[in-house]
């Protein structure tokens, strides 16, 4: 069994934001020789999260309009009275901070619609990190 790690940095530029990684992560995978496997990706953030979802416009709107009715930034929050962003910490909260997909002949098998989504609720942030394993039997 071999075990291969990558890490994803970038910035975001908005307050609520919506990454797509699935570009990157797949030929990370396809990169790494692995027949058999999985891929976990974990975003080591409490102000962020991993989603896996349809990549539509529309449906990006919604996500981050259902977040803003879920979680409104100008609600009393106790968090507030220490650091100004508990709308950020709830919201990714609800969703998941890692995923878990399987590889299969090299590739990540994905749904036909579904991306591999990551949600920034507390931005502009310098730097944000995803860090992917991909483990599994290599080719012989």
């Amino acid at each position: 069994m071999k075990i291969f790690q990558h890490e994803f940095n970038f910035s975001t530029t908005q307050k609520i934001e919506i990454f797509d990684l699935t570009n990157d992560i797949k030929k990370f995978v396809s990169g790494c020789g692995i027949k058999e496997g999985i891929c976990l990706i974990f975003a080591p953030h409490n102000t962020a999260a991993l989603l896996l979802q349809e990549n539509e416009s529309g449906l990006l709107e919604d996500i981050k309009n259902k977040i803003d009715e879920l979680f409104p930034k100008d609600a009393k929050y106790e968090h507030n009275k220490v650091d100004d962003n508990a709308h950020s910490h709830l919201s990714s909260m609800i969703l998941n901070q890692s995923l878990v997909l399987p590889i299969k002949d090299e590739e990540l098998i994905l749904g036909t619609w579904q991306s591999i989504l990551f949600l920034e609720f507390d931005g502009p942030r310098e730097l944000r990190t995803v860090i992917t394993y991909a483990i599994g039997e290599e080719i012989h």
